[in-house]
């Protein structure tokens, strides 16, 4: 089955692709959506993404129901999907709408979080940064 674009876990890749196509890894989106954005512009650049249902891949997933584990992941969710819009302008794959509801979900499952000022911190830090185009490590 052809697909759009992928996930970096789990994902099989020829050398030579990948060498051809390495500037399309932002480092500006660490963590979060930079393999989204490679991996759409390898369908824009004419390359063919196999997805292979029978393939299992376990990805030790610290994110479990409502509650962000450790609390900086929050961080790069919000201000990469902000800072995408400014990274990637010739094509819109989140809208503002979508990432105003994904903001307004970061921000309601504050109650829930195990470190809620620490969370609440990160969570900030990570829409001020994005709206400041602020990129890089910082946790």
């Amino acid at each position: 089955m052809l697909v759009q674009t992928v996930s970096f876990v789990g994902m099989i890749i020829k050398r030579e692709v990948l060498n051809e196509h390495l500037h399309h890894i932002y480092d500006e989106l660490f963590l979060y959506f930079d393999d989204l954005y490679f991996g759409y512009q390898l369908t824009l650049s004419g390359e063919k993404i196999t997805y292979q249902p029978e393939l299992v891949f376990t990805h030790d997933v610290s994110i479990q129901g409502k509650v962000i584990s450790p609390e900086w992941k929050v961080y790069y969710l919000c201000r990469n999907l902000i800072l995408a819009k400014r990274i990637f302008t010739e094509v819109e794959i989140f809208s503002s709408s979508s990432i105003l509801l994904r903001l307004c979900k970061y921000i309601t499952i504050f109650p829930v979080q195990r470190r809620k000022w620490v969370y609440l911190k990160f969570l900030c830090r990570g829409i001020v940064h994005g709206v400041k185009g602020i990129s890089g490590k910082f946790h």
